[in-house]
């Protein structure tokens, strides 16, 4: 479904020039659940900005459902992370002057795929367990309640690949383990999930795990998804 295939991104600094990002290759297929983990530095967040199409790398091809990203204009990738990518960002990227509802529908007024944009919205705050707090306001909201409006809204155009940067940093046990389920039944229903984490407790819900050093991506731990779900239940 997805593939990026030696990934490069180049920066300068003090008339010195690094890798970021360097040869980084990756395949995702349809519900996997992909986890990568890495010290702050070590080029995670820059890897989730090319992969979105956010950033363009120095060199390298990213092809997706056999689309190359250098062949996009900047209207035909901005169409397809509104339709088939969504990217839930490190930092709070809620509106708020927006309620809940309307933060979540948000996605509708660029890509007016939902004949019931509120039905839908109504529908995903149910999944993420927020449903009552449709009215209300984000300055009024937990730091675990934004991030599932982010989630929520990242899920409203049903994406055929969600991009996640450290969705439960700074968050409870309970609330990350919540999250880390909702993913896992996203992931079920056949949409893939790539997210970045500093928490090895989130990052073992992945059926294939990376770590990121220096730019560099290795591949840590894989499962099939039959043999993660198979350890999940038995955890449970």
């Amino acid at each position: 479904m997805f593939e990026a295939i030696g990934l490069k991104k180049e920066y300068e600094r003090d008339n010195m020039s690094f890798f970021a990002v360097n040869d980084v290759s990756i395949h995702i297929d349809k519900g996997e659940f992909i986890c990568v983990t890495g010290r702050s530095g070590s080029g995670k967040s820059t890897l989730l900005n090319i992969l979105a199409g956010m950033s363009s790398p120095t060199s390298g091809e990213i092809v997706f459902r056999g689309r190359k990203y250098s062949s996009l204009t900047d209207k035909e990738l901005s169409a397809l992370r509104g339709t088939k990518i969504s990217y839930i960002m490190q930092r709070m990227s809620v509106l708020s002057n927006f309620t809940v509802l309307q933060n979540v529908t948000l996605p509708h007024f660029f890509n007016k795929w939902h004949s019931n944009p509120e039905g839908r919205a109504r529908f995903l705050l149910e999944q993420v367990e927020i449903h009552h707090l449709a009215r209300q306001y984000p300055p009024s909201l937990s730091d675990g309640e934004i991030r599932r409006v982010s989630i929520a809204r990242a899920l409203f155009n049903s994406p055929e690949l969600l991009i996640a940067d450290e969705p439960t940093s700074d968050l409870d046990d309970e609330t990350t383990l919540g999250i880390m389920r909702l993913f896992e039944s996203v992931v079920d229903t056949g949409t893939s999930v790539l997210m970045v984490t500093h928490d090895s407790s989130a990052a073992s819900f992945g059926n294939r795990r990376y770590v990121m050093n220096s730019g560099v991506l290795n591949v840590l731990t894989q499962t099939s998804h039959t043999e993660k779900a198979a350890s999940t239940l038995i955890n449970q």
